[in-house]
């Protein structure tokens, strides 16, 4: 893994450490000071409140300290490479880390009391973990879970900005391609289909279309788009036997029919059929290119 890989886990795995931790803490806290309140044995002052948040901190702090020591090395490179052995050995360390979490639980306590003898020991030690197993348990699983979840989310956005990254290069890879192709054979155009670049004989080219950022090229049986300008075009083609008649539209003239009017809209027609408008001003030029021909 690279050093950001281990930090992104890190972080994560910090974070929701911390966020179980909290409320837990706060939870169960609440849930003790109800049952008090229920039972008639709260005497009504909010530091019986506080020391039950202290109490539930502390074990859930030794919970917290457990899993930095065991687990906190999981991340999403393991998970996706996880074995059955992998798996036992993981197993095995969320039990750990309940039997670790219940053992620094009974330390403090026993500190707290100054009753350091083993049998006191045992009788918390039996208390707390059947008290407590299932929640360390569970909160444990939580943890693996939503620091991979949050982990994969720090590295989805990473990821798509990498592919908006990889997109833009394809593209500006394929146009100097297109480019180059372009100028090695003057007698076609390059587009690309696909993830492959075409070469279109100018002479099959019946007309070329404005189409927003791109051009359409049309041919007798196919049209294909292109990521060019349509003056860049019409400079390219001006000695190459088309015209522009419009700025949406360049013809190959090999194929221009004639020119009529539709209303008050002047029209070519193309020996292939289609009907182009034409702007006004440039009707003159194609009247000289007609006589001419």
């Amino acid at each position: 893994m690279t050093n950001i890989e281990i930090m992104k886990s890190k972080y994560a795995f910090f974070l929701v450490a911390t966020i179980i931790v909290i409320f837990f803490a706060v939870f169960e806290s609440m849930n003790d000071y109800v049952d008090l309140s229920y039972l008639n044995l709260q005497d009504g002052n909010d530091f019986e409140y506080w020391t039950m948040l202290k109490y539930n901190t502390f074990n859930w702090l030794s919970w917290f300290i457990a899993s930095l020591i065991l687990i906190n090395e999981i991340n999403l490179r393991q998970v996706i490479n996880l074995d059955r052995s992998r798996l036992s050995r993981l197993g095995i360390k969320i039990v750990l880390v309940v039997v670790l979490s219940v053992a620094l639980s009974t330390i403090r306590f026993q500190f707290q009391v100054w009753d350091l003898t083993l049998e006191r020991f045992y009788n918390v030690f039996i208390h707390i973990f059947g008290t407590n197993f299932y929640k360390y348990l569970i909160s444990t699983v939580l943890l693996i879970g939503g620091s991979l979840i949050y982990e994969f989310k720090l590295n989805y956005k990473n990821l798509t900005g990498t592919i908006e990254i990889l997109k833009k290069e394809r593209d500006r890879v394929t146009a100097v391609l297109e480019q180059n192709t372009s100028s090695i054979n003057d007698d076609s155009l390059s587009v690309r289909v696909g993830t492959k670049i075409k070469l279109i004989p100018m002479a099959e080219i019946t007309w070329i279309e404005a189409d927003d950022y791109c051009v359409k090229v049309h041919t007798d049986k196919k049209s294909y788009s292109m990521r060019e300008t349509m003056k860049a075009l019409e400079k390219r083609l001006l000695l190459k036997g088309f015209i522009r008649i419009h700025r949406g539209a360049i013809i190959n003239l090999s194929y221009l029919d004639s020119m009529s009017k539709s209303g008050n809209q002047a029209v070519v027609h193309l020996k292939s059929g289609e009907e182009i408008a034409i702007s006004k001003t440039r009707i003159p030029n194609l009247k000289k290119i007609l006589e001419a021909s």
